[in-house]
């Protein structure tokens, strides 16, 4: 089949939400698909020839992720028929991609929208909201997801939940070896991130436990005030953050709202203890006291409190820790990208 994924501009940086279409991507090329991603400039300012070239030579030079050599990586000023490949199948990624796709030709391919989110955080309600209304087919990444669409009065075509690499992220230290007083995290700018809570957090439970040790990753600067004993490591390659999530017992997340959430799994997969917030993404794997440590979202005490047990008890950590590896196999590229396929071909 010929199937294109739009998405909403480029990131230099490594990006949960564009990472899951990329990998989706590579499988659906080995499958012997022919995949091209179309990346629109429509809604980055200014839109010029130069930056649109820059971006071009950028993602073939994608340097955060492996891309199957078959698959087609492009930049449109815009997007509209004369932009986009005739196809079998085009799918829209993001809210703002929703109404160009629905707009496009019947020769552009069966028109879908791949929903990782429900993006109020990024365009308002009432736009958001009016793309789920869409004539499109719907497939969304969390059964969350699934009752919000509900709660629109629209129903989903397909269910498909984000799957993992297991061939990458995967344990290489066993949690009862790891230093039980550690604690990984990832730094973000973003308010909804809550990142900031995770550094009172953390500098509220090194008076308790002095021998604590805490890294940050990120593809952002550290904070100005960042504690000195806060290791941070910024642009982490694959092989550095499999490296993190190995070191450390505890992974420790501290959003408040997700469409599924990829560093917990990921770090659950490697066998850190997840200590999180209760968001609705997480709780897609995440389940309190049998393979992880969950607080309500917002309640900073609770979470420091979660947090705080199984830096104290190494035996409860090691078993959610244990519980949450095994968990975690049932989500994998190859099933996820098989189910995506499969409602693909249902025409």
């Amino acid at each position: 089949m010929r199937i294109t994924f739009v998405l909403p501009g480029w990131s230099r940086k490594p990006n949960g939400g564009y990472k899951v279409v990329y990998e989706y991507c590579n499988e659906l090329a080995k499958r012997g698909n022919q995949v091209t991603v179309v990346h629109t400039a429509e809604f980055v300012s200014p839109v010029t020839v130069n930056y649109i070239k820059t971006a071009v030579k950028k993602l073939w030079g994608l340097s955060w992720l492996d891309m199957h050599g078959e698959v087609s990586l492009t930049v449109v000023p815009r997007l509209d028929n004369s932009t986009v490949p005739d196809s079998d199948i085009i799918v829209a990624t993001a809210y703002n991609t929703a109404f160009p796709v629905y707009r496009l030709s019947k020769a552009k391919g069966e028109k879908y929208y791949f929903i990782q989110h429900y993006e109020i955080w990024s365009g308002d309600k009432y736009t958001v909201d009016q793309t789920w209304l869409l004539p499109l087919r719907k497939i969304v990444i969390a059964k969350w997801l699934e009752q919000k669409a509900s709660e629109l009065g629209t129903a989903v075509y397909g269910y498909v939940p984000n799957g993992i690499d297991h061939n990458k992220f995967q344990v290489r230290v066993s949690p009862s070896k790891r230093y039980s007083h550690s604690v990984a995290m990832m730094w973000h700018e973003s308010e909804w991130k809550g990142s900031r809570d995770g550094i009172e957090i953390l500098k509220n439970v090194k008076e308790t436990f002095s021998d604590l040790q805490v890294t940050f990753f990120s593809v952002y600067e550290p904070p100005l005030d960042l504690p000195s004993w806060i290791e941070f490591v910024k642009d982490p390659s694959l092989e550095e953050l499999v490296d993190i999530y190995n070191s450390h017992a505890v992974f420790l997340w501290t959003s408040y709202s997700e469409g599924w959430g990829l560093p917990p799994v990921e770090a659950m997969a490697c066998g850190a203890c997840l200590v999180s917030t209760a968001n609705n993404g997480v709780q897609e794997y995440a389940i309190d006291m049998e393979n992880s440590r969950l607080a309500p979202v917002y309640d900073v005490n609770q979470l420091q409190s979660s947090l705080e047990a199984v830096l104290n008890d190494s035996r409860l950590r090691i078993r959610l820790a244990l519980q949450g590896i095994k968990d975690t196999t049932r989500f994998s590229n190859a099933s996820s990208t098989e189910k995506l396929l499969g409602y693909f071909q249902c025409k």
